[in-house]
């Protein structure tokens, strides 16, 4: 019969990778990396405004003299290793238009007007590599849901399939996972908390600095690197639980050996 604390190691090492994978996936769907309250600095009319994007897609709401809501767009090109947002629909116009946006930025003789986060542009490098190392924490995710119902149904042989692999895939998970983490608040720091807003919206004295923050979405990857790293640690009982009865039958095998050279 399977050892109780080994199998219940082994539920909770699936239950946890499970929930991680879940919520990475909800935080990829979801539009709240960030959150933000622009202002307007202008005195004739008061406007506000909230705006909310995850890694695709976002919405800004205005209220003026009328509530309008825009859904915004994150673009970007990988020639100029550059990101924006846009409200255009079609993707196509979406390209276009930023475009235009870098060769005037790339045109002006402003040191202030060629800054990227003062423009409304962000690394399309630390963007797109946090995309892909959240996806790597995602397939490793996988793998442990594999290879632990692989040792809740039978007992392995390979060590690869055993403790040591579910450690060493939980360590990859937890690894990449972490990673897209740090990438994520690295450009946060670097260009979305200075400005999320674009260059028309900059134009009309809107301002986001110091009014943005990082949302719920991005916790939510947070969270799952700390589920992958307790996993880690249900790893290490269930291996140490497992050593201890093979170090016994290696040496029950050892006297046995012994008794036939006496014989």
């Amino acid at each position: 019969m399977r050892d109780p604390k080994k199998k219940t190691c082994l539920t909770l090492t699936f239950l946890f990778a499970l929930i991680s994978i879940i919520l990475v996936s909800v935080a990829l769907a979801t539009d709240y990396w960030i959150t933000s309250n622009p202002v307007r600095n202008v005195t004739v009319i008061k406007a506000t405004a909230s705006i909310n994007f995850g890694m695709f897609h976002g919405k800004k709401i205005t209220q003026s003299v009328s509530k309008t809501v825009d859904e915004i767009w994150v673009v970007c090109s990988s020639s100029h290793s550059l990101c924006g947002w846009s409200i255009q629909m079609d993707g196509d116009t979406r390209g276009q238009t930023f475009e235009r946006e870098i060769e005037n930025v790339t045109k002006s003789t402003n040191p202030v007007y060629t800054m990227l986060s003062n423009r409304g542009m962000f690394s399309f490098n630390l963007w797109v590599s946090t995309l892909v190392f959240l996806c790597l924490g995602l397939v490793f995710g996988l793998v442990i849901l594999i290879f632990t119902c692989v040792n809740l149904a039978t007992t392995p042989i390979e060590t690869i399939t055993g403790p040591v692999g579910l450690y060493l895939w939980n360590s990859l998970a937890c690894f990449f996972t972490f990673i897209g983490v740090i990438l994520y608040v690295v450009l946060y720091m670097e260009d979305l908390k200075e400005n999320v807003l674009r260059p028309d919206e900059l134009d009309l004295n809107w301002t986001s600095r110091d009014k943005t923050y990082l949302g719920w979405s991005f916790w939510l990857v947070v969270v799952a690197c700390l589920f992958y790293a307790v996993n880690i640690t249900f790893v290490v009982i269930l291996g140490r639980d497992c050593s201890a009865p093979f170090q016994k039958k290696a040496s029950m095998n050892h006297i046995g050996m012994e008794d036939v050279m006496s014989y």
